[in-house]
């Protein structure tokens, strides 16, 4: 099958390459010259459109954008425009970002603390989605972006359903298997708490660093969280309760809402306080940030800028540049730096 050619012009937007592709359509990068401003396109696919249910991905593709279009949050990517002109198209913001399946493939470990700030805001997310009556019905690493200011992104609601939808299914899964609940696997109704058993499965990776295995019991896969220095023996137990209820196979034994989820999550010594300050200054702050970043930018040397990141991603993988602002915004120089790093030294001695 060969690959169609890439549009020099999606409606009014002006297309300068692609950004990706996935089950259900290409998402190409674009410019609104009438706003000046990137933004992110999304297409059906052509051997889509002109199979047999084309006509009913057509209907469930432009749903999927009133659905993301009523859920204006902080934590999901925005809609800005859909229409079916030509072709079925989604016009979203263009978001700069990680996806955490990168940080996931890098092996970067993640403290206790980042994961569940990661999965806090996810929660939100879904928590303000589901109120709407909106499922996102794939939640998984790949539509989990990592902005360079510490917030979370929840993209792609392609397989997303309203709850007053009558859109029947189109004789295909929809959801990707390894994240998908037991409900979703058997192509049976799913709901709220679908989303929550996929968040569970993501945390369990993030803290483990492996799949969680639908082989093998919910307790023989918690036993692959070991006790590290970031997790002692009460939030290890914590965890473990935690997701043993989220990842049970009967929706109704799990939390029946994001809220439930998050309150756990929050009741870990020395976590929740933490999570809950970073999601919160992450979006009171964020203006503030960026100015930090720059002014780090302004007054440290380009060149020693690239070769720290580079050191530190030998380590740490594709969140090095991020934790190098972040760090290099508290000090005004290399010799405020160096003090720091002298003080460190002769603590730890």
């Amino acid at each position: 099958m060969s690959t169609p050619a890439t549009p020099t012009k999606i409606a009014k937007y002006i297309v300068e390459g692609i950004l990706g592709s996935g089950a259900m359509g290409v998402v190409y990068k674009a410019h609104d010259e009438q706003i000046d401003r990137q933004v992110a396109i999304k297409v059906l696919h052509e051997h889509l459109r002109l199979g047999a249910d084309g006509e009913t991905l057509a209907a469930r593709f432009l749903q999927e954008a009133r659905a993301a279009a009523r859920c204006l949050h902080p934590n999901i990517v925005t809609v800005f425009d859909f229409g079916n002109e030509d072709v079925p198209y989604i016009v979203m913001e263009y978001v700069e970002g990680v996806e955490l399946r990168s940080i996931l493939k890098s092996h970067t470990h993640l403290s206790l603390s980042e994961a569940v700030n990661i999965i806090v805001q996810v929660l939100e997310a879904l928590a303000f989605a589901h109120a709407r009556g909106v499922v996102h019905r794939d939640i998984k690493p790949d539509n989990i972006i990592l902005l360079q200011d510490g917030a979370v992104k929840v993209s792609d609601f392609g397989v997303a359903r309203l709850d007053t939808s009558d859109l029947t299914g189109t004789g295909f899964m929809i959801g990707t298997p390894s994240y998908m609940s037991p409900e979703g696997l058997k192509g049976k109704h799913v709901d709220a708490r679908s989303d929550l058993f996929s968040v569970g499965v993501v945390l369990f990776e993030l803290l483990c660093g492996q799949r969680f295995d639908r082989d093998i019991s919910v307790r023989q896969n918690l036993e692959k969280i070991k006790i590290s220095q970031s997790i002692n023996k009460s939030n290890l137990g914590k965890i473990h309760r935690i997701l043993t209820r989220v990842l049970q196979a009967s929706a109704n034994d799990r939390f029946q809402k994001a809220s439930e989820f998050i309150q756990e999550l929050r009741q870990m010594d020395d976590v929740d306080a933490q999570a809950t300050v970073m999601v919160r200054q992450t979006r009171e702050m964020q203006a503030t940030h960026i100015v930090e970043v720059r002014s780090a930018d302004d007054v440290w040397d380009g060149e020693l800028l690239q070769s720290l990141e580079q050191s530190l991603a030998t380590y740490v993988g594709p969140v090095a540049k991020l934790l190098l602002k972040k760090i290099l915004a508290q000090y005004r120089d290399l010799r405020s730096f160096d003090r720091a790093t002298e003080r460190a030294h002769s603590h730890r001695g």
